[in-house]
């Protein structure tokens, strides 16, 4: 499941968005109160198998699947936790489609994005461990 986003911009800011998620109800959902209920869940910040990082925001992505990233970036990183290999999937000018994998050995790594990967229409987590083609 995807998490959301957290601001590593200032400390103020991490308050403030605190503060608005303690007061979001079930009546008035918003994607603040799915970041919130996911982290809830167990996923976010310290417990996440993919993150990949714009400016001042990292998105958390938390298991095998594939999540839409379509408008997100551009992301300069994504960072790996474990082995799997990690699919960023985009378009052309042209149409044909592209595909770009990065998996690590196992533990945390960084891996930095340049050109085409900066802005993936989607990020895929595999449960495949091999070594990336």
């Amino acid at each position: 499941m995807r998490i959301g986003y957290r601001s590593r911009s200032r400390r103020a800011a991490r308050v403030i968005g605190l503060l608005a998620g303690a007061v979001v109800t079930a009546a008035g959902a918003t994607a603040a109160a799915g970041a919130l209920s996911a982290r809830a869940s167990g996923c976010g910040p310290t417990d996440y198998v993919v993150a990949a990082h714009r400016a001042n925001i990292d998105a958390f992505y938390c298991g095998i699947g594939t999540y839409n990233t379509r408008g997100d970036g551009p992301f300069h990183s994504i960072d790996e936790r474990g082995s799997n290999r990690i699919w960023l999937h985009g378009q052309k000018p042209n149409g044909t489609d592209w595909a770009d994998c990065f998996q690590h050995s196992g533990g945390e790594h960084t891996f930095a994005l340049a050109g085409r990967d900066t802005t993936p229409a989607n990020i895929q987590v595999s449960a495949n461990t091999s070594p990336c083609p």
